[in-house]
């Protein structure tokens, strides 16, 4: 516990955040209360939407923060694309020091906030859609200023843009163009287990896939 200076104990109060994906933040959603409970130390919080969820006390952070925006310089075509993937932030001693954002989108701009004022700190972008690729994008930053510009390897990933459209079975002539999301999974690589998600809008999409891999969605 910062404020005391020693470890957590019962009777701690805790706050807890909730991640809004939108705005890159967390946000403050109340306390609770560490308890003692056959000799092991919990928190518990009724949830009210779904979302990722944190315990954490705020120790000092930096003031202003620093921002953080992904490109691909091979393709300029991928501006506003989404991509599965996750931000690492590691110390200088090789700690993990955090993860964040699931869902990429390039060429928008995330603020790193809340954060404890380090340097040398490394940024490791990792690929949700392919477990055994390697980064696809690697920086040092300083957490307390700068706004960072970081360019993305897709490792031979090709964009495609994939169209999707249905119809009622009462009315087959009205053609629907959805806007919603969709998911998809690489089965080539055979360690994915989860499914990576797609921004479809009015029936068009834009991802990156690895030719000749079989997908399914």
């Amino acid at each position: 516990n910062p404020e005391r200076k020693a470890l957590v104990k019962a009777g701690d109060i805790i706050p807890v955040w909730s991640y809004e994906p939108s705005t890159g933040e967390w946000n403050r959603e109340g306390n609770a209360e560490v308890k003692n409970e056959s000799g092991n130390l919990t928190l518990g919080m009724d949830m009210t939407h779904l979302s990722d969820w944190n315990f954490d006390i705020i120790g000092p952070n930096c003031p202003n923060g620093t921002t953080i925006t992904f490109v691909n310089p091979d393709d300029p075509n991928s501006v506003g694309v989404h991509h599965s993937s996750k931000l690492f932030l590691y110390k200088s001693d090789g700690t993990l020091l955090n993860d964040m954002h699931n869902n990429i989108v390039f060429g928008e701009t995330y603020k790193l906030i809340g954060l404890p004022p380090l340097t040398g700190v490394t940024a490791k972008l990792m690929d949700y859609t392919n477990c055994t690729a390697p980064a696809l994008a690697q920086t040092v930053i300083d957490l307390c200023d700068g706004n960072v510009t970081i360019p993305v390897d897709m490792h031979g990933k090709k964009l495609v843009k994939g169209k999707i459209s249905g119809f009622c079975p009462s009315d087959p002539g009205t053609v629907i163009n959805p806007t919603i999301w969709g998911y998809y999974k690489d089965l080539s690589v055979s360690c994915n287990t989860s499914y990576s998600r797609i921004h479809i809008e009015n029936g068009e999409a834009s991802f990156y896939m690895v030719m000749g891999h079989k997908y399914a969605f």
